[in-house]
């Protein structure tokens, strides 16, 4: 979609970047169902709770549904004040409220689906997630305030790369979870440790892989989305520094996952907060005054990357 929109114009390509963030915004709490039923669903089938985990599913349908219309409702009718939350200027905002009308009624459907994406991997059925590449990404709010038109183009351009990688290591890292939670309601201890294992290797694997080829071919993955010269040279720049330390986001999945897996909901949901709200959003204030200009805002991702993974996964190794 972005590739196409970049060739209308700047304000449109940014106003579906913006959009796009609003959209990943409003799908936190269906993405958290999914996660959750994921859990709950395994845990039970593993402790041979077959009721209880058909219980789940029925009760997730409910809440999945009313989740996504009441989420459809307002970005249908008041989507420009989300995109006010993510941009200033009224030319990007217009663009991005009517891409939203568009999105509203999607809102339902992905609700649903997620409800079910949930329940399958909790029976084992991974490869649904797998296939789709679901990811719970939050992109910070504040990393369009320094930026104008063309800089907000490039930001979101560097943010959909990120999204692609990040739907591999996403999907199976949640693929991952049902296994590691169906073994540690059936008390099988030593593969739970296997599978943590397991996941950390491969995840580590492809993260160091997808670094050294942003490094190597930065052009390569920014040309896909975009032939604009006027945005390929800062977002070049930008991408090397933004996906710099690329491999500890492997740290903080198998952290999350194994955190998820295991329900345990206070970890979890902890270092999802220390890495985007305790860590992130404070330095993407921050760094661009210390005189770092608009780099300073990419800079606040591989810091939480390093500091965010390392945290998160020494904490659930001594958990």
């Amino acid at each position: 979609i972005l590739a196409i929109v970049n060739n209308i114009g700047l304000n449109e390509s940014a106003g579906v970047g913006v959009a796009e963030k609003v959209c990943a915004f409003t799908m936190l709490i269906p993405s958290a169902f999914m996660q959750s039923m994921s859990a709950f669903v395994a845990q039970n089938i593993g402790a041979m709770q077959y009721t209880r985990a058909k219980k789940a599913l029925w009760y997730g349908i409910a809440s999945s549904l009313l989740v996504g219309i009441l989420i459809g409702y307002v970005t249908f009718f008041h989507g420009h004040i989300f995109a006010s939350l993510f941009a200033k200027d009224a030319a990007i905002i217009a663009p991005a409220a009517e891409y939203l009308k568009a999105y509203a009624i999607d809102c339902i459907f992905t609700a649903f689906l997620f409800c079910f994406i949930g329940y399958f991997n909790g029976c084992g059925n991974t490869i649904i997630n797998v296939a789709g590449g679901v990811v719970t990404l939050l992109f910070n709010r504040t990393i369009v305030v320094y930026l104008h038109e063309i800089g907000i183009s490039a930001a979101s351009i560097v943010l959909y790369a990120r999204f692609m990688l990040n739907s591999v290591l996403s999907g199976y890292s949640s693929g991952v979870a049902p296994v590691i939670s169906f073994n540690y309601g059936a008390k099988k201890y030593p593969r739970v440790l296997s599978g943590i294992r397991f996941t950390t290797i491969v995840g580590a694997a492809y993260t160091m892989v997808a670094w050294v080829a942003i490094l190597l071919f930065p052009r390569f993955w920014f040309g896909i989305f975009s032939d604009d010269m006027t945005m390929i040279e800062p977002g070049i720049r930008a991408m090397n520094i933004y996906f710099f330390g690329f491999v500890f986001m492997a740290l903080q999945f198998a952290g999350q996952t194994t955190f998820q897996a295991l329900g345990d909901a206070k970890h979890a949901i902890f270092f999802s907060l220390l890495r985007k709200a305790i860590i992130v959003a404070p330095l993407t204030l921050l760094l661009p005054r210390l005189g770092f200009g608009v780099l300073g805002v990419f800079m606040a991702e591989p810091v939480s990357n390093v500091v965010g993974g390392l945290a998160c996964y020494i904490t659930m190794r001594k958990t």
